[in-house]
């Protein structure tokens, strides 16, 4: 049964990889994200985007309606706009959090990079996620999605 659903697991890996996509592609240290900027080497600016998914197993399709999102970083605050950009101060922490918050979107937080691409999702689409595998939402409890 394990190696059935460990099969199961990896289809989806092995077919992107048989299509040769890099869903991960490796960029030179200054080169941006698609849809991120990346600031100049010592610039005290950080520029990301917000990328509200539609479908989990797309974490870098993003919707159009990305406006109005809070993002916080190291203390500071910055609301995205309708692409889902936003630029706001480099951080001073070592390891900092960004944090994506906004209505109808479920809550996220990632560890910050200099040209920040961050998938969000939708709270109606979490939950049906949640609830098709049969896992109960709680209050106060967290979620790890990964690609």
């Amino acid at each position: 049964m394990n190696a059935i659903i460990s099969s199961l697991s990896l289809a989806p890996v092995a077919s992107r990889m048989a299509q040769g996509g890099d869903d991960y592609p490796v960029r030179p240290a200054g080169t941006p994200a698609a849809g991120a900027g990346s600031p100049p080497v010592g610039s005290s600016r950080a520029i990301g985007r917000v990328c509200v998914i539609d479908d989990p197993r797309e974490l870098s399709a993003c919707a159009p309606d990305a406006e109005g999102l809070t993002v916080t970083l190291d203390g500071a605050a910055a609301t995205t706009a309708a692409d889902g950009s936003f630029t706001m101060s480099a951080p001073a922490a070592a390891d900092p959090v960004v944090s994506v918050t906004g209505p109808g979107m479920v809550p996220t937080q990632m560890a910050f990079s200099p040209a920040m691409s961050i998938p969000v999702l939708r709270a109606d689409l979490f939950a049906q996620m949640m609830q098709a595998n049969g896992i109960p939402v709680t209050s106060g409890s967290a979620s790890i999605l990964g690609a």
